[in-house]
């Protein structure tokens, strides 16, 4: 694969009653441990906001070329943001819907 940005996509839905905990564990603990990897150029997260069908929170991982996201999967880091995952939702959970890698073809910019 060419040396093209590549984004990873991770669709969560998670029950109304844990959706606190779950944006505060995601905001301030478990995407500062993922960011820590330095092949990770950005990372986004959203909220949806007008269909009930789909998975309420989707997060979108920015890596300069494949070769970096799969550096990223074997990680050190991605394996200590792991480890706190299960120790942190062993008793409750929120369902990942999907895990998705996307080739950039292009961007437009303002």
């Amino acid at each position: 694969m060419d040396k093209k940005p590549v984004m990873l996509s991770a669709a969560v839905e998670c029950p109304p009653a844990l959706e606190d905990k779950f944006n505060k564990w995601l905001d301030e603990k478990h995407m500062p441990m993922l960011f820590k990897y330095r092949g990770m150029t950005k990372a986004s997260r959203m909220r949806l906001v007008n269909d009930k069908e789909s998975p309420r929170y989707l997060t979108i991982f920015e890596f300069a070329s494949h070769a970096d996201l799969e550096d990223y999967l074997k990680s050190p880091e991605r394996a200590a943001a792991a480890a706190d995952k299960e120790e942190t939702w062993k008793s409750q959970k929120y369902e990942l819907k999907w895990l998705l890698e996307y080739q950039v073809l292009k961007t437009w910019q303002r």
